[in-house]
């Protein structure tokens, strides 16, 4: 956890942007553009792969998609779910625009069943390592930082509320 006490870590990072979300259940939503078109994705750091659900595949604009292969992954149901890799040319979350980034499709109905909120796909590991990344609860936004010109990197910031 990040805290405005940690003096080290605002004095080596500088901030990038800022992602409202909103919460559904235990997951942040935010907003995500690929091809003009808007979605809402959760932002799950134990997820290894980013996902989009395959009622999605016909609302993704072709020249964005670059298949890959088909396979297979472990839902959160613990159940065996197929999927199609593939890399999207282009997706923007806030002001971001985050390239070549590596998606699946997969059937992401057991997260929709509460019917409040459509989570159209998952934004995991492959996403988060594209910058530093804080999910600040409280204020119910996704912000990034990047290390300042001759900063020190600071790894983990750790202090209890």
């Amino acid at each position: 956890m990040i805290s405005k006490s940690n003096k080290t870590f605002f004095d080596n990072h500088e901030e990038m942007g800022k992602v409202k979300f909103r919460m559904v259940g235990h997951m942040p939503i935010v907003k995500v553009k690929i091809g003009g078109k808007r979605f809402y994705f959760a932002i799950d750091t134990g997820a290894e792969v980013n996902v989009i659900d395959q009622r999605l595949k016909k609302k993704i604009p072709k020249d964005m998609i670059d298949v890959i292969y088909t396979g297979a992954m472990i839902g959160g149901d613990n159940q065996q779910l197929p999927m199609t890799n593939m890399k999207i040319k282009s997706i923007k979350v806030g002001e971001e625009q985050y390239n070549n980034m590596p998606f699946a499709f997969a059937d992401l109905s057991f997260l929709n069943k509460n019917g409040h909120y459509k989570i159209d796909g998952l934004l995991g590991f492959p996403f988060l390592k594209k910058g530093l990344f804080c999910i600040d609860f409280r204020k119910k936004q996704l912000v990034r930082w990047k290390l300042k010109k001759n900063g020190i990197a600071v790894i983990a910031a750790l202090n209890k509320p």
